[in-house]
């Protein structure tokens, strides 16, 4: 199933934004601006919402390369022609139509990149590249913005130099992800509020609800309560009470607690309000950038 859907989304739909593009070219210079404003609101929407990362993350690249020559092959075939090359009205209307559910897809999806005024940290991980797969403030974008709490929770996987976040779309081991056994380090200098460790990691496909976070540190710091979750056990290298600074290690990426595969799970809620799995949501940035499904970080 998981292959069927990215094989879909990752090919198949984007190969309809370039159809778009390419028709572009067949009428007046008014249907060319529908169709490839349609096609840039379409593939800006799947650009959002894909987990490219399960192919690669450069192939989104690709399909806009495509777009943008096609669009403007299609350009240089009308540029010459009147507004309306006396195209019938149900082509006017199919375009017109298409160009709304393209914008109004994109604007589904990128309310997802707002947000109030957010804390900004360092990145959790030194080194390396890195994608987001689960992030913003929306759900079609981030699954966890439905919980209050976690509404602007990230989860973070690691990448190859292919792009993946893992060997193949589904593997089976948990060495086979990127992101497995990486060190984690304090994203703020602060103190250490809970720590837990010694869960096992999860089989992939499967998660632990009885212990959420797993193994998972929170750090106070700036206001807030951070919380790092689904660490490999036996990595924990702080407890309660110690302080850490900046890109202090804290442990490495597992997969424990309520995780189906490696990735590191971080979140912020306001101190005072109820705690790292109840409290009120914060947002995070990192060096200024609020992070959503398919930013890259790193080289």
């Amino acid at each position: 199933m998981v292959i069927a859907l990215t094989i879909f989304v990752s090919l198949l739909m984007p190969l309809y934004a370039v159809y778009q593009a390419w028709t572009a070219g067949k009428s007046g210079r008014l249907v060319w601006l529908l169709r490839m404003a349609a096609a840039v609101g379409f593939m800006g929407f799947l650009t959002l919402v894909a987990r490219w990362d399960f192919l690669s993350v450069y192939l989104v690249w690709l399909w806009w390369t495509l777009i943008v020559a096609v669009g403007t092959y299609a350009l240089l075939r009308v540029v010459r022609r009147p507004w309306v090359k006396g195209d019938k009205r149900s082509v006017l209307w199919t375009a017109g139509i298409e160009f709304v559910i393209g914008l109004a897809l994109l604007g589904y999806a990128g309310v997802g990149l707002l947000h109030p005024a957010a804390v900004d940290l360092r990145f959790p991980f030194a080194g390396g590249s890195y994608v987001v797969g689960q992030g913003g403030s929306a759900t079609v974008i981030n699954y966890h913005s439905a919980n209050d709490t976690q509404r602007f929770a990230l989860d973070i996987l690691a990448l190859d130099e292919l792009g993946r976040r893992a060997d193949g779309i589904e593997p089976t081991e948990l060495a086979s992800y990127r992101i497995y056994g990486r060190e984690v380090v304090s994203p703020c200098d602060g103190e250490v509020t809970a720590a837990v460790d010694g869960i096992a990691d999860n089989a992939i496909g499967s998660t632990n609800r009885d212990a959420v976070a797993g193994n998972h540190v929170v750090i106070a710091c700036e206001g807030i309560e951070i919380l790092l979750a689904h660490f490999m056990p036996g990595s924990v290298l702080v407890k309660a009470g110690d302080s850490v600074a900046t890109g202090e290690p804290l442990g490495r990426v597992g997969n424990s607690g309520n995780s189906s595969e490696p990735h590191l799970h971080i979140h912020a809620v306001r101190t005072g309000t109820g705690g790292a799995l109840e409290g009120e949501a914060v947002p995070l940035t990192f060096g200024g950038r609020f992070l959503v499904r398919g930013s890259i970080i790193g080289s």
